[in-house]
């Protein structure tokens, strides 16, 4: 039985520092890419038509606000239009509606659209949009984002020969909001700031983000066009993209803010749906990807971006089988257990990432332990949504909650403004019964973790402390957001999601950068 549980951690452990592995390479090479930097083209009279398209379903908080900001969009007159595609059964059509009424009235050309159905939800949105489209390029913007008046004349430049869609960074309007947003911010910065312009630079395959970017009509029919068997349509686009010969290009320099989560429970949702959708795109587009002849390299790194939440399902196994190992312990060197923190947050990355940012950057390190924490507690979560994903499950494309939080306010500009009560999430009925199976393997890992502590095998006890403090870090959350919580829960979680002081500063990302800073 030893040979099985040394056979099983082996593997195990090996497997998930491939993961880590891409990580620390994206981050070495991050030098060599920053020296191929992409040029922008000229753009040639007449400039081309542009149609921005937002998607809206139920986004109350947000909808006004952010059909302000596509509306200051700067862009040459009678070349650019702006639909939103409102896919709503509450009071965000009313909202929208009022709002396009007040932009019409001022010479803007916008238009509502909505469907008899949510078919293919967000990508059947975008398609019913593109086919009314006039625009050669589309450029897409989630509800809660708010990009600078001039993306548009900094983003389509870069729309040159060969390239399908050109992805800004996302910046972070409530990153200081407590220790989850400051977490999540870290982790996109080091997606936006290292992983996606190494991967763009270097020729290597990437995902787009779905929000913040301007697509190639011509790109987008070619591909296929958006299709909604899976929930990231987005990753699903670009990797059809790139499998058929055309290249994205990442603008770390150019940011457009958008809202990070602000508790866990929607952190949860917005999770498993990343992580269902993009097993769904792992089964669906994994074998011609393995098939496409780009060399093995290239093939090996866009196969590994593509199954990263892969490794929820192998740490999730582990840890279950963390009793077997104290029983029959495997003999391996201990030291391969660290590539378990790969996934969890791989510390080169976001060295490296911190780099690109002003201010006081080296002390956002510290928010590094909550990001493992809480990667490792959404294992459940992941493992569970890519399971479903592997197995054909279709899924429902389930919005991430959103407040409104850390942008200007709704209808500054005049007309519809009062929506103050749209901009307080109430509690979902069913939140916190989700969390009970966190807290079964919040305890079974806690104990593990002692067990394997009191018997000298200070690699297991570390490994499990870890997800037994994510689970229940994960489980709190959940439970701290249902209707009637406990008091000891409430106490506890306000303590942990209490927002930064009033004089704390900004996220050095909330606002646009001045051009040309790295």
């Amino acid at each position: 039985m030893s040979q099985l549980t040394t056979l099983l951690y082996t593997v195990g452990f090996a497997v998930v520092g491939l993961f880590g592995l891409r990580f620390l390479a994206l981050a070495l090479l991050a030098p060599l890419a920053a020296r191929r930097r992409p040029l922008p083209g000229a753009l040639v009279a007449p400039v081309p038509v542009v149609t921005v398209q937002l998607p809206l379903y139920n986004e109350q908080a947000v909808a006004v606000r952010a059909i302000d900001a596509l509306c200051r969009l700067r862009w040459p007159a009678g070349r650019l239009e702006i639909q939103i595609l409102d896919d709503s059964t509450d009071g965000t059509t009313g909202l929208a509606r009022d709002r396009v009424q007040f932009w019409r009235q001022r010479g803007v050309d916008i238009t509502l659209l909505r469907r008899a159905d949510r078919a293919g939800f967000k990508a059947g949105a975008l398609a019913a949009g593109l086919a009314q489209a006039r625009g050669q390029a589309l450029a897409l913007f989630d509800a809660d984002f708010l990009p600078p008046v001039d993306f548009l004349e900094r983003c389509l430049p870069y729309l040159t020969e060969g390239v399908a869609a050109v992805q800004a960074r996302w910046g972070h309007l409530n990153a200081g909001d407590n220790w989850l947003t400051r977490a999540q911010a870290l982790a996109l910065d080091g997606h936006f700031l290292v992983e996606q312009p190494c991967q763009s630079r270097l020729g290597l395959f990437l995902n787009f983000n779905g929000t913040a970017g301007v697509w190639r009509r011509e790109a987008i029919e070619a591909a296929g066009g958006w299709q909604g068997d899976t929930l990231t349509e987005d990753f699903d686009l670009s990797y059809r993209a790139q499998l058929a010969g055309w290249r994205i290009v990442v603008l770390p320099e150019l940011v457009a803010p958008g809202e990070l989560p602000a508790d866990l429970a929607a952190y949860r949702r917005q999770q498993r749906r990343w992580a269902m959708g993009t097993a769904q795109v792992l089964r669906k587009l994994g074998g011609a990807l393995l098939r496409a002849p780009i060399g093995l390299p290239r093939r090996l790194l866009a196969f590994l971006s593509l199954a990263g939440y892969v490794s929820h399902v192998i740490l999730l196994v582990l840890v279950l089988a963390a009793p077997l190992a104290l029983r029959w312990p495997p003999r391996f060197p201990a030291w391969m257990a660290l590539a378990s923190l790969g996934p969890l947050g791989p510390p080169a990355l976001y060295v490296a990432a911190l780099q690109g940012l002003p201010g006081r950057r080296w002390r956002r390190l510290l928010d590094y332990p909550s990001l493992m924490l809480v990667t490792a507690g959404m294992a459940l979560v992941g493992a569970g949504a890519v399971v479903a994903g592997l197995s054909g499950r279709s899924g429902t494309f389930e919005r991430t909650p959103k407040s409104g939080s850390g942008g200007a306010k709704s209808g500054e500009d005049g007309g519809p403004a009062d929506v103050d009560g749209a901009m307080q999430a109430a509690p979902e009925p069913n939140a916190g019964r989700a969390a009970w199976p966190e807290v079964g393997l919040a305890l079974y890992a806690g104990a593990t973790a002692v067990a394997a502590a009191r018997v000298g095998m200070g690699w297991l006890a570390v490994f499990c402390g870890i997800f037994g403090v994510g689970f229940a870090l994960v489980a709190l959350g959940d439970l701290g957001q249902r209707r009637s919580p406990g008091r000891w829960v409430r106490r506890v979680w306000r303590l942990t999601t209490r927002a930064a002081p009033p004089d704390a500063p900004a996220h050095a990302s909330a606002a646009p950068p001045p051009a040309g800073r790295p």
